[in-house]
């Protein structure tokens, strides 16, 4: 069940396995959105664990979306898997999406998991910033006795479901999104013990497109190629090479969604650090499960 009510659209969904209320920005489409951190939508949910014996109905598979995704988990014991991996979920925990990341959320056994989600608009601007402020990877924030982040829900929750959307309605929301994402990088800074690590992966993001190896990424971050295998692989789950074309990779899925027609998949190859098309065409494919030319078909959007 769809309502209009101005500037968002009100959506409920109520199956045996999942009750949702989501409050979107209908009109984000027709905006020119590269450069600014646009919200699109806040929601509410309330999963229920499903019965194996049943088939799982359609969209109860992993979820894959072209939005950032911030989920604050309400009560219930549950994990969030994302690509391959599960971290326990536990109330006031909070789980950071990138786009089209393979994730889902479910409550364990017994248990009913309730929470609450905003949705970012995915641009250029965005994905700087999920370098610069070290939140490239997607994970899980435990939050417990920490208000900050429930605070900024609540003002999300109290604007979309005011009944009068006021014209400074949409940079207010903008703004609480970015201190979301600041408050989620300042967390995960406090947690990291390496931050001289952490300053090597912003510098690798910012230039991924150089030729990079091995030997001469350890020399950039002052320590042995062994020691630099075995941080990535301590706090990333992943070499450094992975690391460097997961980083090309989403660059160049954003640029082909957002970067206008000026932007052939050649220009795309060449800004991302692929000299060879072919070789940048079957990396992709491995990661989207589609070519280019068939990403730029199902995504990209009309710039105005």
């Amino acid at each position: 069940m769809k309502e209009n009510a101005g500037l968002f659209t009100k959506s409920v969904t109520e199956n045996e396995r999942l009750k949702e209320i989501s409050y979107a920005e209908h009109l984000h489409l027709t905006k020119t959105s590269l450069n600014t951190i646009l919200f699109l939508a806040y929601g509410e949910t309330v999963r229920k664990k499903r019965s194996r014996r049943k088939k799982l109905p359609n969209g109860s598979k992993r979820e894959s979306s072209s939005r950032w995704v911030i989920y604050e988990n309400l009560s219930g014991n549950g994990f969030a898997e994302i690509a391959g991996h599960k971290y326990p979920l536990q109330p006031e925990d909070v789980v950071l999406l990138q786009p089209f990341a393979d994730a889902r959320v479910c409550p364990e056994e017994g248990q009913t998991l309730s929470g609450r989600y905003i949705c970012i608009y995915d641009s250029i601007v965005m994905a700087a910033m999920g370098s610069a402020l070290a939140l490239k990877t997607a994970g899980v924030f435990h939050l417990q006795e920490d208000p900050c982040i429930r605070n900024l829900f609540d003002r999300v929750k109290a604007i979309v479901t005011d009944s009068v959307a006021l014209p400074e309605t949409e940079r207010e929301l903008s703004l609480i999104c970015y201190e979301l994402l600041y408050e989620l990088s300042a967390r995960k800074r406090e947690d990291s013990s390496d931050p001289k690590f952490e300053h090597f992966l912003r510098q690798l993001s910012a230039n991924c497109a150089r030729q990079h190896t091995l030997a001469g990424m350890a020399k950039t971050c002052g320590v042995t190629p062994r020691t630099l295998t075995r941080l990535f692989h301590a706090k990333l789950s992943m070499s450094p090479i992975q690391y460097l074309i997961n980083i090309r990779l989403d660059y160049a899925a954003m640029w082909l969604r957002r970067g206008g027609q000026n932007y052939t998949i050649k220009a795309v190859a060449e800004k991302c650090g692929y000299r060879n098309v072919p070789f940048f065409s079957r990396e992709f494919r491995k990661k989207f499960s589609m070519t280019p030319s068939e990403y730029i078909k199902k995504y990209r959007t009309v710039q105005q």
